[in-house]
């Protein structure tokens, strides 16, 4: 398989996680050639559809979008559903006419994610703000860290006790390094990172808007990913993230590399 595919995985990896773990995940098979990760949470990125491998042709990817919504039908939830696409999955021929198949489905493009990859970090190229830094060891700092993320991603604060309910993701200290900056004592950004089989996984970074611009995000990010990377030096891909548009400067002046994109469909 190729490597930039591998590495685009990722996600997925971290996501099956998420859903083994969680109190009332879903792992699913299912027999349309599309996997199910669910961990019934209101945390979006949580609930997902993904390729089960490469689509052969239109014919083949209508079906398997038969089979989601006929799951979808069968088993009604108020949380949202989200069909991730890794690109190289889909024919070359298909690429483009795919976003119209999937609304006709139901499925609306949430946006795209660059899968970006490094195993060192470089130096700042800026002066950093001085700030308290906390790593989770309590319900506390967790409560904090997904709250900055309910915040900047613009979601209903309930999300936060949701993802708290069902063991989300904060399930294994021993694997997760979650770090928050706070300033007089007040959450001011997040980020983790993960160990999973191959890769240290970034993900659940957040400043609020009125708080970005400053070099907070880049400290909770370097903070978090320095310790992981001292904790675990030997995974086989090193640092692996899925950035959206507003983030990928940051990672870039950080040491992260390009991989490849992917496509996140909200189902409406």
């Amino acid at each position: 398989m190729d490597e930039k595919l591998l590495i685009n995985l990722q996600w997925r990896s971290f996501i099956r996680y998420c859903a083994e773990h969680g109190k009332e995940g879903i792992v699913k098979d299912m027999d349309c050639n599309v996997t199910l990760y669910s961990t019934r949470s209101f945390l979006i990125f949580t609930n997902r559809f993904f390729l089960s491998s490469a689509v052969l042709d239109e014919e083949d990817l209508r079906q398997r979008l038969n089979g989601v919504n006929a799951y979808l039908l069968k088993n009604p939830q108020n949380y949202p559903w989200v069909l991730y696409i890794e690109r190289q999955l889909l024919p070359d021929d298909l690429r483009e006419k795919s976003k119209n198949i999937f609304s006709e489905n139901g499925f609306h493009l949430e946006g795209t994610y660059k899968c970006m990859q490094t195993t060192s970090l470089l130096p700042p190229v800026r002066s950093l703000p001085i700030v308290d830094i906390e790593f989770a060891t309590s319900e506390r700092i967790i409560y904090d860290a997904l709250l900055l993320n309910t915040q900047a991603y613009n979601l209903d604060s309930s999300v936060t006790g949701s993802i708290i309910e069902h063991q989300t993701i904060f399930t294994d200290f021993n694997k997760l390094i979650c770090c928050v900056v706070y300033i007089d004592s007040k959450p001011i950004s997040t980020a983790t990172t993960m160990l999973l089989d191959e890769c240290l996984y970034v993900v659940l970074v957040a400043t609020p808007e009125q708080h970005r611009r400053n070099g907070y995000g880049e400290v909770a990010l370097r903070a978090s990913m320095e310790r992981a990377l001292q904790k675990f030096p030997h995974t086989k891909y090193g640092l692996v993230l899925h950035a959206t548009k507003l983030g990928q400067s940051v990672y870039q002046r950080i040491g992260f590399k390009n991989i490849t994109d992917s496509e996140m469909y909200i189902h409406k």
